[in-house]
């Protein structure tokens, strides 16, 4: 079994254990697809799954999908012909960052947009912001990461990265200075045509 399959299964063993033994529901529910399908647990990649304030998606998803959030239209521009990159808002909290695709930075409506990358890194001041990836809540630290998700394919300082396939999709981790808890989280599954310029991957490193 290579390596990308292998964090598959970790990943899927993590689900059965917050199935099995600590209740928490976040990994083992029905999500909704970017087809505005709901598929069952076990046909989606749980490395493309996670919770953002209240609502559960895997990616790809429509933005739409996160009806309680915000794209600030003056962050809006084209960060290729056919996609954009925008900051991400909950209220008056900024969050994170996302790149939609099939879209043009001067549309109005974003809603029915794929997000192929999201980028969470809540403002420190919004204490009550509720996230989790693989029923892993931001509070959480690089060892404990490791533990869950084994070794990285990337580490740079605080920056760890997990590669999912081929096709350059991954997740990078950014840790606080004590590396006790995620400073920021990023998942992309932006085409790899799109990504070959490393576009996604600089906008990831933006803070």
């Amino acid at each position: 079994m290579n390596k990308n399959a292998g964090i598959i299964a970790v990943l899927a063993l993590i689900m059965m254990c917050f199935c099995g033994c600590s209740g928490n529901t976040d990994v083992n529910e029905n999500v909704v697809s970017a087809d505005n399908t709901v598929s069952e647990s076990d046909t989606v990649n749980p490395a493309l799954k996670l919770r953002i304030m209240g609502k559960k998606v895997s990616l790809p998803f429509r933005f739409g999908e996160l009806s309680n959030l915000r794209i600030d239209p003056n962050t809006v521009f084209n960060c290729t012909d056919t996609s954009i990159y925008g900051m991400l808002y909950y209220g008056d909290y900024r969050i994170g960052r996302v790149v939609l695709e099939d879209c043009q930075a001067d549309e109005e409506d974003f809603s029915d947009k794929t997000v192929s990358l999201i980028s969470i890194c809540p403002d420190k001041e919004f204490e009550e912001f509720d996230f989790s990836y693989l029923g892993l809540p931001l509070k959480t630290s690089r060892d404990q990461i490791i533990e869950a998700l084994g070794m990285p394919d990337e580490v740079n300082g605080n920056y760890i990265l997990y590669n999912l396939d081929e096709e350059g999709h991954y997740v990078r981790l950014a840790f606080a200075t004590n590396n006790l808890s995620i400073k920021k989280l990023t998942i992309c599954v932006a085409d790899s045509k799109a990504d070959e310029s490393g576009i996604n991957r600089f906008y990831d490193t933006l803070d």
